[in-house]
């Protein structure tokens, strides 16, 4: 009498193939994923940045603009909002860090992105 085995599965060796095959693409992918990541995470701040420094020349009057440059000095993104020139949450970043950037004139006399220099 011959019994028939029926095989409705895998079996243990197998399972254990594909898991090794799994792990072997995912160690070899993770590092590009996670510098694509951090690229498009310096990209989306630097946007942000550009983003804040539009809306302070748009939004800034001449009496602001004239202290920037009669005294040398930079607006912090804190001051930025303090003067209602961006709005809270635009000062922070994707992960809700405050962006640390300050406004100000540049040698060329452009409104730019500069050191932190404190106003009087």
């Amino acid at each position: 009498m011959c019994i028939k085995l029926k095989k409705n599965g895998f079996t243990l060796v197998e399972l254990l193939a594909v898991l090794v095959i799994l792990a072997v693409i995912l160690i070899v992918a993770l590092p590009s994923i996670t510098s694509s990541l951090n690229k498009s995470d310096e990209e989306a701040l630097e946007k942000r940045k550009q983003m804040i420094l539009s809306e302070a020349e748009l939004k800034l009057d001449d009496a602001s603009k004239a202290n920037l440059r009669t005294n040398a000095c930079s607006y912090s993104i804190s001051d930025l909002i303090d003067m209602d020139i961006i709005g809270e949450t635009d000062g922070k970043d994707q992960n809700g860090n405050v962006i640390d950037m300050c406004v100000g004139y540049n040698i060329n006399n452009e409104l730019d992105i500069v050191n932190c220099i404190a106003c009087p």
